[in-house]
């Protein structure tokens, strides 16, 4: 019952990664693209600001049954270590070398928009993952079943 209790403030969470996924694409491109270097601190201002008000949504900090949600929480920390680890000071230093010849001087951008870019799809995408698998966890459904029990406490379903 407490599983099914969080279920709005799990909503909140897909509702704002949705949100932020849209935005966040528009952001990422001109991110990695040479021709916006200009707007790289504040586009990397919008995805601190992102990745900070979605690690606030409260439902980080509940117990819930489900793995996917501790991975995204440490994701998301991921993402703001690297960002309060310098990464903005590291990316511009690296595209200073690389104007001055160093291919590798690329590498943090490259390495900051791909985890970026991999996150938010993927946290765009856990609102769907909880409609098609979760929501059924403790129903009496084949899936749910599949979801939530151990084997001992399998049983037929009679439709």
């Amino acid at each position: 019952m407490r599983f099914y209790a969080t279920r709005a403030k799990l909503y909140g969470v897909f509702n704002l990664a949705q949100f932020q996924y849209r935005e966040a694409r528009w952001i990422l491109e001109e991110l990695a693209s040479h021709e916006k270097v200009k707007e790289l601190p504040s586009n990397f201002a919008m995805i601190d600001r992102f990745a900070r008000r979605l690690r606030a949504m409260p439902i980080w900090e509940r117990d819930i049954p489900w793995q996917l949600m501790r991975d995204y929480r440490d994701r998301l920390d991921l993402i703001i270590k690297n960002i309060n680890a310098g990464t903005l000071d590291l990316i511009l230093r690296g595209l200073d070398a690389f104007l001055k010849g160093d291919d590798k001087g690329l590498n943090p951008l490259m390495q900051f928009h791909h985890l970026c870019s991999m996150s938010w799809e993927q946290f765009s995408a856990i609102g769907q993952t909880f409609e098609d698998i979760v929501r059924e966890w403790f129903l009496p459904t084949w899936m749910g079943q599949l979801g939530s029990g151990e084997e001992p406490y399998f049983r037929e379903i009679k439709s």
